[in-house]
């Protein structure tokens, strides 16, 4: 056997490996790009000329003849195919691809006496999961902390302080990348094939507790007030400035995203209340179905209108679901869209609704009990999202830390500040306190 392909699918991730005995490169060049070529060429060493060999030949199987980039970290990208992560150790090579999150991919073979560097690379907590004494347990942790390392697209981190693993069962580990104010947190799925261990993210658990300020212009559209938001946004650490709302005009709609452009460095996304609400200006926008009513034109007639404009713009577009729940009062949006919120009682329909608009592709669902709301959107819908595995924003009458709290630790991964900000600016002075003591 000179090569032995094997194909494994770990939910929706394709793991492509080659187990391969000793071969000449040079008879395989056709597998390669030029330029490709010109850097197989630069290799001394003829292991490394083989892996680089032996990964093409994978790739071939898995997208044709396409080039695989690497970015400023190094890691690998092949362009407009999803995701990908390379590993390789003696005689294989493995190839993840995921076409909705990013991977990382380790594989090792067991390494004999690994105990005695096994305190550089976990923490004495983490030493617990683990049996200290057997090579393949080390080995398994090892591979852990470089799917994690992957992952970051970061150089310089700590195994034992900035990437932290527990171990659920035999076959599961969870892992985290801890920042300096905010953690991510990934599912890992560990198997072996003979001596080899093969150690992939099966999931992203998306980063939870982000925080959006939504901006409308229709109310926020002085230099002095988005100087200063700006200002005590960046001191907060705020992820994502948020702009739009039902009843804006094009003109107070490009002032303020023109104002925010040229001043800030948060991200900028839009939240667009009608066709009008789109620009290049902004990084993104959340291109909202309000799925929670039956207007057509709130549903897809918007989108119809906007969609030619919004192709040819160099602006990341992310499907969204977007779902009114009962707020205590009539909210902007569903007196304009003329629709009735969801019964927030009613947290199997919620869940139905968003589920659906998922599984039609929607990359995100957004719950909103509306600007001002008496009532928050209940904790429990934010737990079956978790459940579900499901991309959640959650926004609407947001008022205190104690709400932010909830709603984080349940898991909801953008929570959106909007009216109570517009009257109370030094909010977000408790926010940065609020995360950096959950930092500690």
């Amino acid at each position: 056997m000179q090569f032995i392909k094997s194909k494994y699918h770990i939910g929706s991730t394709v793991i492509l490996l080659m187990q391969y005995e000793d071969f000449n490169p040079l008879e395989y060049l056709d597998q390669l790009t030029e330029i490709e070529k010109e850097r197989f060429f630069e290799f001394t060493n003829d292991k490394r000329k083989r892996e680089f060999v032996a990964t093409r030949m994978l790739r071939m199987d898995l997208v044709g003849f396409q080039h695989i980039y690497y970015n400023e970290v190094g890691a690998p990208f092949i362009k407009g195919v999803g995701y990908i992560s390379i590993s390789h150790t003696d005689n294989c090579v493995g190839i993840a691809y995921s076409k909705k999150f990013r991977l990382g991919l380790d594989i090792e073979r067991v390494r004999s006496k690994i105990s005695k560097i096994a305190h550089k690379f976990l923490s004495c907590e983490e030493m617990k999961s683990f049996h200290v004494d057997s090579d393949y347990d080390l080995t398994l942790a090892w591979t852990a902390k470089e799917v994690l390392y992957k992952l970051s697209r970061k150089k310089g981190l700590s195994f034992t302080r900035d990437l932290k693993i527990e171990r659920v069962c035999s076959d599961k580990l969870l892992g985290k990348l801890i920042k300096s104010d905010e953690s991510e947190e990934f599912e890992l799925k560990c198997f072996n094939l003979n001596d080899l261990i093969i150690t992939v993210n099966k999931k992203i658990i998306s980063k939870v507790g982000q925080i959006a300020v939504l901006i409308d212009p229709d109310k926020s559209n002085s230099e002095n007030y988005l100087a200063d938001l700006i200002k005590k946004a960046n001191f907060a650490k705020v992820d994502y400035f948020f702009i739009g709302g039902s009843s804006v005009s094009k003109k107070d709609f490009q002032f303020t995203l023109n104002f925010l452009e040229k001043h800030t460095a948060i991200p900028l996304v839009i939240f667009p209340g009608g066709n009008h609400q789109i620009s290049e200006k902004a990084d993104a926008i959340l291109y909202l179905s309000l799925l929670s009513g039956r207007n057509p034109d709130f549903l897809i007639g918007q989108h119809v209108e906007s969609a030619m404009e919004l192709h040819k713009m160099d602006l990341e577009i992310i499907p969204t679901a977007y779902v009114l729940i009962d707020g205590g009062k009539t909210s902007a949006v569903a007196y304009i869209s003329q629709t009735t919120p969801i019964p927030r009682d009613k947290v199997s329909i919620a869940r139905n609704t968003a589920l659906a608009g998922f599984l039609q592709g929607k990359k995100v669902v957004f719950f909103d009990a509306g600007s001002g709301a008496n009532f928050n959107v209940p904790i429990e819908i934010i737990q079956e999202m978790r459940e579900l595995e499901v991309p959640t924003i959650v926004g609407g009458g947001i008022k205190n830390i104690e709400t932010i709290e909830k709603y984080r630790e349940n898991g909801a991964n953008v929570i959106v500040l909007g009216n109570y900000i517009e009257q109370n600016l030094d909010f977000l002075i408790d926010i940065k306190e609020f995360l950096l003591s959950n930092s500690k």
